[in-house]
């Protein structure tokens, strides 16, 4: 099943699996290659993504670097590098959407040249749409989002506090919401783990 996921104004799939590195990871590429499956593949990109040539969905990448614990005069080479380490990684792809990941407080002389960057990366063609990952603190996350409304999706970690705030930003904002984790019952896109094709094949029924 497919829904339009906030101002992207494209289907995405219900449900995106993130593969994981396990023994049984050559078997699950293989399967993983056979869908048209929202994956994302932020756990050894370069391990997937060079196996993925033929998968024909759509990618996601979450990035490494915490915004909040940079200092401003390093925002710029630590997003770049964060995202050309990863273009590196994905075998002539790019993502379809990359979010940016906040786990503590982001002043305004750090969001605003972080935003400098990631505005000419989108313009550069490094990824499609930008995602914002609540991966600390509701506040966390609001300090982000209250300098810029820049983001077409919103990722929310399990046990996150007072979630409820940012879900209400996120429908004044017409921001795609996506849930980490395998509830079916959150009412947003979910992304899942898989470790095996058969893990693939349980949750691939669903967004093929």
């Amino acid at each position: 099943m497919n829904r339009i996921l906030g101002r992207t104004n494209e289907p995405w799939s219900d449900t995106w699996l993130r593969p994981l590195p396990s023994p049984q990871w050559s078997e699950a590429l293989s399967a993983l290659a056979q869908t048209d499956a929202t994956l994302d593949v932020s756990a050894s990109t370069g391990l997937w993504c060079h196996g993925l040539l033929e998968h024909r969905g759509k990618l996601v990448v979450v990035g490494e670097t915490d915004l909040g614990s940079l200092r401003p005069e390093a925002v710029a080479d630590a997003l770049m590098g964060d995202l050309i380490q990863m273009l590196s990684c994905m075998a002539g792809r790019r993502p379809d959407l990359w979010f940016l990941r906040v786990r503590t407080p982001v002043a305004a002389e750090v969001a605003r040249p972080a935003f400098e960057v990631l505005e000419t990366a989108r313009q550069d063609g490094v990824f499609r749409f930008l995602g914002l990952f609540a991966d600390g603190s509701t506040d966390a996350a609001l300090s982000v989002w209250a300098l810029h409304d820049a983001f077409e999706a919103l990722l929310l970690r399990p046990g996150l506090d007072d979630e409820g705030e940012l879900r209400a930003l996120a429908a004044k904002r017409r921001t795609g919401v996506v849930w980490l984790g395998e509830e079916r019952d959150r009412g947003d896109c979910r992304i899942v783990p898989v470790a095996s094709a058969a893990d693939v094949r349980r949750y691939a029924g669903g967004v093929a």
